[in-house]
Order: structure tokens, then C-alpha cells, then sequence
């Protein structure tokens, strides 16, 4: 797996987060089999650089097989790291709920439950897709999709 160095992808984040409009923030997280450690690293690094930004980190959500658990900004999140499903669409649309004015979604795949007539309601979404095998598995079409119907911003590792 090639990944980009700590420091630049820490610099890469702070960019990413510096831009964002708005100061209430969610956190939605894939957490179904397929991701690797290194999701936890990525949403690491960005409630770091939200914190840094002094944004107000509303919730992070982690997804799977149709479960949303949300958990507070400064409660130990738990991965599980199972499932087969990414509820992405489903997941988003619950950390919406709570009216943040951006969310930052991680995820290595493309999601399975888009409704792309309803997805232009989303606040705006920096899309974060993580490869796994070296490779973008497919989340590249989705997630620069959902971004750019969201006037958001599409984000990868390589």
C-alpha cells in the first residue's frame, strides 16, 4: 500500500480543512470491513485540523450494514470494522440532521445507497476517498460526484 508521508498528508488536511466555510462540522466515517487502519489515521488528523481552525465538531458518525452510530467529538470512537454494506447516503443524511454547515466524509468505497435526487440537500461535503490495495476501489466516480453535487471538495490519498 503506497501512501502519502504523515507531514504531507497532515499539511494536506490543514489545507483542506482551512477552506472550509462555516464553523459546525460532522465527521461521517465508513467502518465496514473493507477500511483500513487507515481511516482512523485520516479522521484523526482532520478533528486535529478542525480543532487547529477552531471549528465545532457536532458529531462523528461511523456507518455500516445500515447502522449510524454517532458518537460526541471528544468520546472514544470504537470501529468495528464490519459489514459489507456502506450506507454512505444514509449516514450522511443522519449527520445532517444536526445542521453542521459542512461534513467530512472518509471512505474507501463508493457507497450502495445513494439517492442522487436528495443529495443536492446536503450541506456542502469534503469527500475523502482512501485507497486500499493501492487503488481507489471505486469510490473516485461516487465521491467526486457527491462533492461536486454539494459544492464540496473531493480528497485522496495515493
Amino acid at each position: 500500500l503506497h501512501t502519502i508521508p504523515e507531514a504531507a498528508a497532515a499539511r494536506d488536511v490543514e489545507q483542506t480543512v482551512s477552506s472550509i466555510v462555516g464553523s459546525r462540522v460532522a465527521g461521517v466515517i465508513d467502518d465496514t470491513g473493507s477500511m483500513e487502519s487507515n481511516r482512523q489515521r485520516a479522521g484523526q488528523l482532520y478533528i486535529a485540523a478542525l480543532r487547529q481552525y477552531k471549528k465545532e465538531i457536532v458529531g462523528v458518525f461511523l456507518y455500516a450494514d445500515g447502522v449510524v452510530r454517532r458518537y460526541e467529538s471528544n468520546a472514544n470512537v470504537t470501529f468495528q470494522r464490519q459489514g459489507r454494506h456502506e450506507n454512505t447516503f444514509g449516514a450522511l443524511q443522519e449527520a445532517a440532521k444536526l445542521n453542521p454547515e459542512h461534513i467530512i466524509l472518509i471512505s474507501d468505497e463508493q457507497g450502495d445507497d445513494w439517492n442522487w435526487s436528495e443529495v443536492k440537500r446536503l450541506p456542502p461535503v469534503t469527500a475523502h476517498c482512501l485507497p486500499t490495495d493501492s487503488r481507489l476501489v471505486g469510490c473516485e466516480k461516487t465521491l467526486s460526484r457527491l462533492a461536486k453535487d454539494t459544492r464540496g471538495q473531493y480528497r485522496f490519498a495515493h
